[in-house]
């Protein structure tokens, strides 16, 4: 489906084509997501797998505040696109992507400063906060290069490519899953893998585009 058919076809059938790429592109991540924390604990063990879900729901709040401004951008540059005003579509989009990418630089640098006390603060126990930190911090290298993605997800959407936008997803999901196997289960490697095997799926996914 491309942009023009939104103007074509009757609501419903939009609405479907829309909507089932993205539903089965969550199930997916859901599921990688999973997957992604039996590697942990199996392999490197419950401390870890600790770590992990103390330290990346605070990951995710900070790639949704990118997302935040990826969805208000994207609602505002699809009425331009529907009114045929592409020039200021594309403005918009070039300054809400700049946006995002000086939200992850942003985030990163403050985060390298700010990450550590917060984790200690948070986090009692110090083997559990150096692992945590340990897993937080390769996350923060990529953060430039992962906020996009949450991005492009949107954006994607209302130039009628949702089902590009699924197969992208997928792929960073079954990416994922093969270097949490290389890194975790073949080399036996610690923590800093997890993340980046999560890290560099992302960004690669991100490139697609």
């Amino acid at each position: 489906m491309n942009e023009v058919q939104f103007a074509t076809l009757p609501t419903r059938k939009i609405f479907f084509r829309c909507a089932l790429p993205g539903l089965l592109a969550m199930v997916v991540s859901s599921i990688y997501m999973m997957i992604d924390g039996i590697f942990v604990g199996r392999y490197i063990g419950s401390h870890a797998l600790a770590a992990v879900n103390l330290a990346f729901p605070v990951i995710m709040i900070l790639f949704a505040v990118g997302d935040m401004v990826a969805v208000g951008s994207s609602v505002k540059i699809a009425l331009l696109l529907g009114q045929g005003k592409n020039k200021e579509a594309n403005g918009l989009f070039s300054a809400a992507f700049c946006m995002i990418l000086g939200i992850g630089v942003l985030f990163s640098l403050v985060g390298f400063f700010a990450a550590p006390k917060l984790i200690t603060l948070l986090i009692k126990d110090t083997t559990l906060a150096n692992v945590a930190w340990d897993y937080a911090r390769i996350f923060l290298y990529f953060m430039p290069a992962i906020m996009p993605l949450f991005a492009v997800d949107n954006y994607l959407r209302i130039c009628g490519k949702a089902n590009f936008s699924m197969w992208m997803n997928i792929s960073v999901a079954v990416l994922n899953i093969f270097l949490d196997w290389f890194f975790l289960a073949y080399l036996r490697l610690d923590i800093r893998f997890a993340a980046l095997a999560t890290s560099v799926s992302m960004t690669l996914g991100y490139s697609l585009p």
